[in-house]
């Protein structure tokens, strides 16, 4: 998560990664204006983030998590 705005003061954001097998190939983010919502508020969107993640991956082709 990020509140303190380092790239965007008035925004905040939260991500999640997207692991295949053990590498993490990619994350989703969610970027939101901190005005319209607290973390607190944009927490009950990771459980959404991380199930859209592992669909992802579990549809990425073989050998896509190889360096």
């Amino acid at each position: 998560t990020r509140e303190a705005g380092e790239f965007r003061p008035h925004t905040s954001s939260i991500a999640v990664p997207v692991r295949i097998e053990e590498t993490t190939v990619a994350c989703l983010s969610m970027i939101w204006i901190r005005s319209a919502m607290s973390i607190r508020e944009a927490a009950r969107y990771v459980e959404i983030l991380q199930e859209i993640a592992t669909r992802i991956a579990g549809n990425a082709k073989p050998g896509a998590g190889e360096g």
